[in-house]
Order: structure tokens, then C-alpha cells, then sequence
């Protein structure tokens, strides 16, 4: 092997580990207002890891479930499968009651598979606007 792809690998690597660790620390560092905005804003992409975040920091995530319910009825199919490895990895004990849920399905299966967990959490599809949003944002600590 030539010496200038050793140091290139090498430097790859060592940048990889490098962002790795930065970016964990940047949502160590990130207030409590701004995760909060994360979650309940409009952009779906970050809520996992702004819930994550709050857990981690030992604050109840529990009041944000039905955000999270509700990607499982969007429109979007991403949105969709995004809202079942949420539920997986943030909510374990509600997933289970969801065993054949495929976010890739057609909406009208989707929302056919989540409408008993979407109940009994007092939510049902006509809550959710067309894009899978809480219309209310939950009652959210302090």
C-alpha cells in the first residue's frame, strides 16, 4: 500500500471519530427550550434525537407519545417508517402493540393498524392535520 493512502485513511478516520464525538456534544449543549421546539416544531427529522436528548438529561418524555403517534398516520411514508423507530427505540412498551405495522404500507393501512393504539392515547386520524401534526402540542414539564 502506498504511504498517502495510509495517512488518508487514517485521517479519515480520526475526522470520523472527531464529528462523532462533536456532534454529541453539541446536543449535550443544545437548552431545553430548543429541544422543546425540535419536537413539537414542524420539522420531523430531528424529534428522535431531541427526545433522546431529553431522556437522557432525565426529564419525562412520556407527554410527547402522541407527536410521536401521530407520524405513524402522515402521509408521507417516511415520515411514517421514522414514527415506527421512534416508537421502537423511545416508547418500547407502546410498539409492542403494534407488531405488524409496516410505516411502508398505504396510509389507510397504516392508519387501519394504529387506530386501537391511537385511541386508547385519545387520539384518533380526523385529530391529526394532513401532515401527521398535533394540532395541540402536549402538555409539556417544566
Amino acid at each position: 500500500m502506498n504511504t498517502g493512502l495510509i495517512v488518508m485513511i487514517v485521517a479519515g478516520a480520526s475526522y470520523g471519530v472527531w464529528a462523532f464525538f462533536n456532534d454529541k456534544d453539541l446536543w449535550r449543549n443544545k437548552p431545553r427550550e430548543l429541544l422543546e421546539q425540535m419536537i413539537t416544531g414542524t420539522d420531523w427529522t430531528k424529534i428522535q434525537v431531541a427526545l433522546e436528548e431529553v431522556r437522557r438529561r432525565g426529564e419525562d418524555i412520556q407527554p410527547y407519545l402522541p407527536i410521536v403517534l401521530k407520524m405513524l398516520i402522515s402521509d408521507s411514508k417516511i415520515r411514517r417508517v421514522a414514527g415506527k423507530v421512534a416508537l421502537r427505540k423511545l416508547y418500547p412498551e407502546v410498539a409492542v402493540e403494534l407488531p405488524d405495522y409496516e410505516g411502508s404500507a398505504s396510509t389507510e393501512i397504516c392508519i387501519a393498524k394504529a387506530q386501537r393504539v391511537l385511541e386508547r392515547f385519545g387520539l384518533s386520524p380526523s385529530v391529526a392535520n394532513k401532515k401527521g401534526q398535533p394540532s395541540n402540542p402536549p402538555n409539556t414539564p417544566p
